[in-house]
């Protein structure tokens, strides 16, 4: 949280974009019932591998919940997020989990506007993840 208040103060002295994304891997509680919770650790941290293998240094990546997950991206276009979070899907979902079968997940991305508070763009961004599960899961809705 206190990365996402530096990066909207900076957004407002230097008038560069940043956005966000969160996703969440779906059904993901099958799989902590199914395999047990050690299994579900081994698919949280090949998920976290995962992305931190794609994203800058620059980047701020965290768990947010459960099986969600947030990146903040400074300097980076609504488009430009849009791509990674479709580039990040595709990724998870060609992940090979011995015995566990195939994760997916859902994305939300979002651009800090000028009007946004902390808590707006968290809210929009939110709501963009719960659009994609109801679109059927594994996709990236963004607005």
């Amino acid at each position: 949280m206190q990365m996402l208040e530096q990066e909207t103060e900076r957004v407002k002295r230097n008038r560069r974009p940043f956005s966000l994304i969160m996703f969440d891997l779906d059904h993901f509680k099958k799989v902590n019932d199914r395999f047990g919770h050690a299994a579900g650790d081994m698919v949280l941290k090949s998920v976290a591998d995962t992305v931190k293998e794609r994203i800058r240094k620059t980047d701020c990546f965290a768990r947010w919940g459960g099986e969600e997950f947030i990146i903040l991206l400074p300097e980076t276009s609504l488009n430009n997020a849009v791509d990674l979070a479709e580039e990040l899907r595709k990724q998870i979902s060609r992940m090979e989990l011995q015995g566990i079968g195939d994760v997916t997940a859902s994305f939300g991305v979002t651009e800090y506007r000028d009007t946004d508070t902390i808590d707006t763009v968290l809210i929009r961004v939110d709501n963009m993840l719960y659009e994609a599960k109801g679109a059927g899961r594994n996709c990236v809705k963004s607005e």
